[in-house]
């Protein structure tokens, strides 16, 4: 149940400018509306590692359930 997450992409000369934490930060504040469930699985890509990147979902809320991430609505 809920919403899964495939990818958020953001080209790396535009990094570091909060543009996927602002799509993020979208993306749960609509599913805490609709009292919905995200998912995803963590797949590195554009040089950003596993840990990097369960890092930053973390800090957003995701748990690490057997390597699916999961985020409840708040």
């Amino acid at each position: 149940d809920g919403y899964i997450i495939t990818r958020i992409s953001v080209p790396q000369e535009h990094r570091g400018k909060k543009i996927g934490s602002k799509l993020l930060k979208e993306i749960c504040y609509e599913a805490d509306k609709q009292k919905e469930n995200l998912h995803l699985e963590i797949q590195p890509s554009g040089g950003l590692t596993y840990d990097q990147l369960s890092a930053w979902y973390e800090r957003y809320g995701f748990v690490n359930k057997s390597g699916f991430y999961t985020r409840l609505p708040k």
